[in-house]
């Protein structure tokens, strides 16, 4: 087996000039970190086709520690990508603590690829808006501290961002058995679906995985959420209890 365990580049970035005297910008990061998941897959496929290769983020607000360890010794456990709109929920309190308990709930059961453990697509929008203001640098947590970054090196690396992100997620949909996604619903009534959640559905369908819809809100599914779904669920709870009866969860 070959992990290859990748991290935030505002991290990244704060670890080397802590701890490590190396001139780079951040473009030199998103580079570099192409290039590791890029090389240990070529590595792996190199020694056997046979040998699985894993992509694992090292995690933003907690570490994956524990799915680092269940990953290489808990062969048995299902591998599961979570789905879930992010930058389309924005600050919405209400409806990202929904997302956050789905998050939390689905790694007591299943070793979870999530993609919330390594999200970077604030950045380009906290550039933009300290442009606006007439700054020259933008400031984001961190490590458990406030990290300053160039605000040039971060509109530079807006579209590596953006392409890594898109690739990344797919990637991660291969690696899993199967897909959950969590549909939210709107203060409004809506369901908080995003184009980029639909995707990941619609590729989770034709690799062939198991596709599991959480659909909480009260207007009906369209057309490319029903057919590329396995089964669709009105809640949480519902789905657990499933998984349970299908044996995915043991009790």
């Amino acid at each position: 087996m070959y992990i290859c365990l990748i991290d935030g580049v505002t991290a990244v970035h704060a670890r080397l000039s802590n701890e490590h005297s190396i001139e780079h910008t951040l473009k030199d990061l998103t580079v570099w970190r192409e290039e590791e998941i890029i090389g240990t897959e070529m590595l792996c496929k190199g020694v056997s086709e046979e040998v699985p290769f894993y992509c694992l983020a090292r995690g933003a607000a907690e570490e994956t520690t524990e799915m680092f360890y269940r990953l290489v010794f808990e062969h048995v456990s299902k591998k599961a990508y979570l789905s879930f709109p992010m930058t389309h929920v924005g600050d919405i309190g209400g409806v990202k603590k929904e997302i956050n308990e789905f998050r939390q709930l689905m790694k007591q059961f299943f070793i979870c690829f999530d993609p919330g453990d390594l999200e970077e697509s604030y950045l380009p929008h906290k550039a933009r808006q300290a442009a606006q203001m007439g700054q020259s640098f933008i400031e984001v947590p961190a490590l458990g501290q406030i990290v300053r970054l160039d605000l040039h090196e971060v509109r530079q690396i807006e579209r590596d961002i953006n392409s890594q992100t898109y690739a990344r997620d797919f990637m991660l949909i291969d690696q899993s058995d199967m897909i959950i996604s969590f549909i939210p619903t709107l203060p409004d009534g809506r369901a908080a679906i995003s184009s980029g959640v639909e995707r990941e559905l619609q590729h989770a369908h034709e690799a062939a995985k198991e596709v599991y819809v959480i659909w909480t809100a009260k207007q009906t599914p369209s057309v490319f959420v029903t057919q590329t779904a396995t089964k669709l669920f009105e809640d949480v709870d519902s789905a657990v209890e499933f998984f349970k009866k299908k044996g995915y969860i043991k009790e």
